[in-house]
């Protein structure tokens, strides 16, 4: 189903901080979405899998994905600073062992009002090359009257982590001051 999807792939042109060596680090996105639910995938080229770090809000030091969704196109958004109209996610991709641990981070303004991390699906394994991540979540969780033709503001932040340290970062969006913290960073993500 993923063959489906319009890859994005990562690598040293995305890098948003750190070092991002294509040789160790870098990786493809994939989103797709039908009538209820919005897909995501991240497939991770990377020659060390760290994912120890669970103390710090956001899994800084661990391999991670920070996920921002909203309902709103951001070509039509003014807004510079995150609020509940924005879903932020935090993830360790294999911060449970064999398996995601996802928090909201606190930097977050909330949530949108139909979300509930428990509705949502995350799966993660490690393999030969690094890491398959892939997520499941409602539509309704980012916002009311999503469907086909609707634009979500989105992005997608990947780190990567050695020795118990980030290493270096990669972002999908647009790379600006405090681009993890704005919703202007985000692109376009039509359903």
């Amino acid at each position: 189903e993923w063959g489906q999807a319009v890859p994005a792939a990562c690598g040293p042109d995305q890098r948003s901080s750190g070092t991002v060596d294509p040789t160790s680090f870098d990786g493809v996105f994939y989103a797709l979405h039908d009538e209820t639910t919005l897909y995501l995938a991240f497939r991770a080229a990377d020659d060390q899998v760290d994912c120890r770090d669970q103390t710090t809000p956001d899994f800084m030091n661990s391999d991670y994905l920070r996920l921002y969704l909203s309902a709103i196109d951001p070509d039509g958004r003014s807004d510079t600073a995150l609020s509940p109209k924005d879903l932020v996610l935090a993830v360790s991709v294999l911060g449970k062992g064999d398996r995601p641990a996802v928090r909201v981070p606190p930097y977050a303004a909330g949530t949108p009002p139909g979300f509930r991390l428990e509705n949502c699906s995350f799966a993660a394994r490690r393999n030969e090359s690094g890491y398959t991540f892939e997520a499941a979540i409602p539509l309704s969780g980012v916002g009311s009257g999503l469907g086909t033709g609707s634009i979500l503001g989105a992005n997608v932040l990947v780190g990567d982590a050695d020795g118990g340290r980030r290493v270096g970062e990669m972002c999908l969006g647009r790379f600006l001051p405090d681009y993890w913290l704005s919703p202007r960073s985000y692109f376009r993500l039509a359903l």
